[in-house]
């Protein structure tokens, strides 16, 4: 059995009467507000009864409710026993197989309501019809009428429907709903489910009038808002439409708009062809709308498109069709997943360009974030996990706000810093044409200059030349002839004038070669192997070869060349010896052809024009047939090649060691080469590089 329902009392107030009734009135008051505060509190487990005495203000009824999904008319009558339907919510998530459910809770009206006329304002996410006593009251949305229903045929429905409570105390209260027609981006309704609120028809008409202002004044601002974007970048593009991202971006913030004035157009609208319109229009342009966000932030960095995106494109193309085709799918509700891989995919591609050195991409890192936020507690709104901070807050489109907001801050910083570098560009031409009559000016004098040098340069040049015939022509014209012995010799410069000399003589079939290395090169050290020239022609032959080097080197320093002498070995073959002194010069290499080695004859002495008096020594070496005697410049072995290595003396050796049983003209050849090849293979050397290679093919006759 039922239990009893407490009777209502009326609780409209009077102007006059005993204190007995006013105290009694104002119990009575107090004894409802306490019933409804319980009921609020304790949710609708606690009781399903509740009276209603005084509806100046508006009554929520959205708790005491029994719940069954299913669908059968006989669901509205009065006399239904629902005592095993399910307790709960009209708001809450009820997650069943079958979308379409009925809910019913029992009313206590009190005498001062009976006739009086009311008003009823539904908010609702789907579409329900209302019935009081068995008798439809309300009708919402595109729900057909239910299973053996023979009443009049259903039309569309505003939210607000004046009605009238019977003259009865109770009253059952039951709504026929279906939550598929209006799913998804409904904020401005409960997250799941309905609210009935009930109050006097000049309250409930100002509180249908604030929630559509509301919602009115969110739809100009965001349409307001997003267009004027769309105008300004799409205005860009065609001034500057080498920049396609403002293209991109201009359909991206059209999309938005077209998206927030059919959004915000669906709790405002009363005709049911212009819903049905948006539903099927805003579901694929969402779609379309994150497929350019997309492609936007590919093209803003200049990412190659490769297979993740072409597959976005593709499954977003897929949904797009099949929301605008069935319309029991939802884009935001159904394919969520897909909305937040875009934005993280976006989000990823901003980051990287932040990596890899454009820091203002943070701009579109922090947007990005803020949109991720708004869809994430869209989502977690339109499930019922959280509630709404503020009534009518439409969290997920300040979410696009602020990505929107932060491109236009990128793409405004990119233009400013193009035109600083404009400016800057400016400045410097005008400077540069400010310096254009100087630079006339100063033309001629440097062509005067110019010329003046060329003339400096042909004459130096003339004169270095002419010293370089002077050296070379105190060079022998050719090599000397000797029985027993084959000669050759050759000499490589760094300069026009070099520092190195060699030369011979032969007096009564002996020879005497010389090889000497001034310091530096140029005409100075040109100037000291024409003095040493003189002074071998004069005295080479001299039996007494160290008396010859002193003497030598007393003239040197009678020259006073300050921070000049030079280097000078000789080499005299006599009867199958050779007799060798040096002055500061490389020891001399002996090929022992029978042995197949290389000896060193090494002796120590100062350059010629430094100590005086210096003890200058000679050492003689025998000869057999087959025998090659090296003399070089120190030139060779301190070349160095790109790595700073010098060559050393090891090396010739070893060069020695395997070319001594070639013709000494073949010997020099390779010398010379491999010379170069150290040195880097150009035709230039750091030093002047000289080699004289004595054979021996017999004894003197």
């Amino acid at each position: 059995m039922r239990r009893p329902l407490p009777q209502a009392h009326s609780t409209v107030p009077t102007s006059g009467g005993s204190p007995e009734r006013r105290t009694a009135e104002r119990r009575t008051r107090f004894s409802a507000l306490a019933i409804l505060l319980a009921l609020v509190c304790s949710g609708a487990s606690a009781a399903r009864e509740l009276t209603l005495d005084d509806v100046r203000s508006p009554l929520v009824l959205s708790e005491g409710w029994r719940w069954r999904a299913g669908d059968d008319a006989a669901w509205a009558a009065r006399d239904l026993d629902d005592r095993d339907w399910t307790e709960v919510a009209a708001t809450d998530e009820l997650r069943e197989d079958a979308t379409v459910s009925w809910f019913r809770r029992d009313v206590e009206v009190g005498e001062s309501l009976w006739g009086r006329e009311l008003g009823l304002y539904f908010d609702l996410r789907g579409s329900a019809q209302v019935y009081l006593d068995g008798a439809l009251l309300y009708n919402f949305g595109s729900l057909p009428p239910p299973p053996g229903y023979t009443g009049a045929p259903l039309e569309f429905g505003t939210r607000y429907r004046d009605f009238a409570f019977p003259s009865t105390h109770r009253q059952v209260v039951a709504v026929r709903y279906d939550r598929r027609p209006h799913t998804g981006f409904d904020w401005w309704t409960p997250a799941s489910g309905f609210r009935l609120v009930v109050g006097e028809p000049a309250t409930m008409i100002a509180y249908g009038r604030r929630l559509g202002h509301r919602v009115a004044g969110h739809q100009m601002f965001f349409v307001g808002a997003f267009g004027g974007q769309a105008v300004l970048h799409f205005l860009m593009f065609l001034f500057t439409q080498r920049f396609r991202s403002n293209l991109f971006f201009g359909l991206i913030t059209a999309c938005a708009a077209a998206l927030a004035a059919l959004h915000f157009e669906r709790p405002l609208v009363e005709d049911p062809r212009i819903l049905a319109l948006s539903n099927g229009i805003a579901d694929p342009l969402l779609i379309v709308a994150m497929l350019l966000l997309l492609r936007f932030s590919y093209l803003l960095f200049d990412h190659q498109l490769g297979r993740w995106f072409w597959t976005l494109v593709a499954v977003g193309s897929g949904i797009g069709v099949l929301v605008a085709v069935d319309q029991d799918y939802e884009a935001f509700s159904d394919f969520w997943w897909f909305l937040v891989i875009v934005v993280l995919e976006t989000l990823r591609l901003h980051v990287k360009a932040v990596r890899s050195g454009r820091p203002i991409a943070w701009f579109l890192v922090g947007g990005t974030i803020g949109l991720l936020l708004g869809l994430g507690w869209q989502m977690l709104l339109n499930a019922g996990v959280i509630e709404a901070p503020l009534p009518l807050f439409p969290v997920a489109y300040y979410g696009v706000a602020a990505l929107l907001l932060s491109v236009s801050l990128f793409i405004a910083f990119v233009f400013a810093r193009l035109g600083r570098n404009l400016e800057l560009q400016l400045l410097q031409v005008e400077e540069l044409s400010k310096r254009t009559l100087e630079q006339e000016l100063q033309a001629k004098e440097r062509d005067i200059e110019r010329r003046l040098l060329e003339a400096d340069n042909l004459r130096k040049t003339e004169e270095l030349e002419a010293a370089r015939d002077l050296q070379l022509s105190l060079l022998p014209a050719e090599v000397p002839r000797v029985d027993g012995l084959r000669v050759a010799a050759c000499m490589s410069t760094a300069t026009e004038v070099g520092g190195d000399y060699y030369d011979f003589r032969i007096d009564d079939g002996i020879l005497t070669a010389a090889l000497g290395d001034a310091t530096g090169h140029g005409a100075r050290a040109g100037a000291m192997v024409s003095l040493m020239k003189g002074m071998f022609s004069a005295y080479g032959a001299a039996e007494n070869i160290p008396g010859f080097f002193r003497g030598a080197s007393a003239t040197v320093r009678a020259m006073r060349m300050e921070g000049m002498n030079i280097s000078l070995a000789l080499a005299r073959f006599r009867n199958g010896t050779l007799t060798y002194a040096a002055a500061g010069m490389p020891p001399a290499l002996v090929y022992r052809a029978g042995e197949r080695r290389v000896d060193e004859v090494l002796v120590a002495g100062m350059p010629l024009g430094g100590i005086a008096d210096f003890p200058y020594r000679v050492e003689t070496v025998p000869l057999a047939r087959g025998d090659v005697i090296l003399l070089m410049s120190d030139g060779f072995p301190e070349a160095q090649n790109a790595d700073g290595t010098s060559l050393g003396y090891d090396r010739p050796r070893a060069m020695l060691s395997e070319w001594g049983n070639l013709d000494p003209q073949e010997i020099v050849d390779r010398l010379t080469q491999a010379a170069r090849e150290w040195a880097g293979g150009g035709a230039a050397l750091p030093d002047d590089v000289t080699f004289v290679v004595v054979k021996v093919e017999g004894h003197d006759g």
